[in-house]
């Protein structure tokens, strides 16, 4: 027989020094989270896609392709911030330019991967590059999930 105690299964805050507040986070910080996210991979792609060229392993056509994609993430991830920063219930009334927005995401993802290693003929570089499409799109669907969850998105 196994037991397992559990004390606490709530993410909390964490201050600088690494102390754990009482309070939980709110369902509303985890979605301002996991937008974060989506920057943080978004940001990961363009340092990738940097290096890669840079190596000369990735030619000319293809980072023209990557940096559009980047770029246009990085618009609609700038478009979402704005949104969701004038809180939960402003977020609620634009639930439809979330939808358009996260699919839209999406969308520059799959075209991305879709178009076989991102493009690249370095395998390892290719990797780190899907990974960071990958990061991108899972930030993205967990972000559509904890907006239905606190029900901004239907």
């Amino acid at each position: 027989m196994v037991l397992l105690l559990v004390a606490s299964c709530a993410p909390h805050r964490v201050d600088a020094n690494g102390n754990k507040s009482p309070i939980p986070v709110t369902p509303w910080e985890k979605v301002l989270v996991a937008n974060a996210e989506l920057g943080i991979f978004n940001n990961g792609l363009a340092k990738g896609v940097i290096a890669a060229n840079n190596a000369g392993v990735l030619d000319t056509g293809t980072t023209e392709a990557i940096t559009t994609e980047q770029f246009h993430i990085a618009a609609v991830k700038n478009e979402l911030d704005n949104i969701l920063s004038q809180g939960q219930a402003a977020a609620s009334s634009q639930s439809d330019k979330i939808k358009s927005l996260t699919d839209s995401i999406t969308a520059s993802v799959n075209k991305l991967i879709t178009s076989g290693n991102a493009g690249i003929k370095n395998k390892q570089n290719a990797a780190e590059l899907v990974a960071e499409l990958q990061g991108i799109n899972d930030a993205s669907g967990g972000l559509v999930s904890l907006l239905k969850q606190v029900g901004v998105l239907k």
